[in-house]
């Protein structure tokens, strides 16, 4: 997506993603909460919530860390090709909380950071995509495990 995207892709990409968290943030917890005895669904329960939490905060570290080193390299490239004047140079630190400075800047630089921010987005959107698509090889994994230790249990039972 660029700044310049039409609404229907940028509404329409939000309104993807949003259904999918929604059906992705509570259906784990259902399946552990289904599968789990009573006296242990507490642990559980606690163990999913807890290393969802750890990822959420390893997903902030890594996705903010790559946007601001992004938006840094952005900004540089910007004003060493004189499209972004010294004294309108942003950080990536700064980034976060800089709309309504940006704003009193001269069009032309709004313009650039516009292209600077949707830049760093992309690639931090890009930089975490494996770790989040490995979440769904995990499930396929554990049951192939399972699938041969119940396989290789059969096979010890029949010996």
């Amino acid at each position: 997506m660029k700044p310049d995207s039409e609404a229907g892709i940028i509404y329409g990409l939000r309104v993807i993603a949003a259904v999918g968290g929604g059906f992705l943030f509570q259906l784990p917890l259902y399946a552990v909460q289904s599968t789990t005895v009573n006296e242990h669904l507490g642990i559980a329960t606690a163990g999913i919530t807890f290393f969802r939490s750890v990822g959420q905060a390893f997903g902030v570290a890594i996705g903010g860390t790559v946007f601001q080193n992004e938006f840094d390299r952005y900004a540089s490239k910007g004003v060493a090709d004189a499209t972004i004047p010294k004294q309108y140079l942003i950080t990536g630190a700064q980034a976060a909380g800089a709309y309504k400075v940006i704003g009193t800047f001269p069009e032309n630089v709004v313009t650039t950071y516009r292209y600077i921010y949707a830049d760093s987005l992309s690639k931090q959107h890009i930089s975490v995509f494996p770790v989040l698509s490995s979440r769904f090889y995990w499930p396929a994994l554990s049951f192939s495990s399972r699938l041969l230790l119940s396989h290789k249990n059969m096979l010890l039972i029949r010996w």
